[in-house]
């Protein structure tokens, strides 16, 4: 018979219950939509966790929109972006003011679209699992 040394796991005693460790649900990010101010469109979106709803506006300047630096029907998907890389870095993040995308943020997010797309190679006929010889 075989006697548990130190390394070995222990069933709990009966009727003792394993602690367990809390598990943090993700974050779910909704958009609102916008409105437009004097200084740009302000974008409202909303983050769900395990606490209370918080509210989150961001600001993209018209200046951004009038030097082609952004384009209106992508603004909602990079406020969204923002929003999730700063929840992600920190899970409590809740701003003062406004957030304002930066010239960095927006260039980063148009080289990423006018990237080529990456290219998966076509197998030669016949090479695959399945072809029969």
């Amino acid at each position: 018979m075989h006697e548990p040394g130190p390394g070995d796991s222990q069933p709990p005693a009966a009727g003792v219950v394993p602690a367990l460790t809390p598990r943090r649900r993700p974050i779910a990010v909704s958009y609102l939509g916008f409105r437009v101010t004097e200084d740009g469109r302000e974008y409202a979106l909303r983050a769900e966790c395990d606490s209370q709803p918080r509210h989150f506006v961001m600001l993209i300047p018209h200046a951004v929109f009038a030097a082609h630096q952004a384009r209106f029907q992508d603004a909602p998907g990079l406020c969204f972006a923002k929003l999730e890389r700063e929840l992600a870095a920190d899970p409590e993040f809740a701003p003062d003011a406004r957030l304002i995308l930066s010239n960095e943020e927006l260039l980063e997010s148009r080289r990423a679209r006018e990237a080529p797309p990456v290219l998966r190679k076509r197998r030669a006929p016949g090479s695959g699992a399945g072809s029969r010889r």
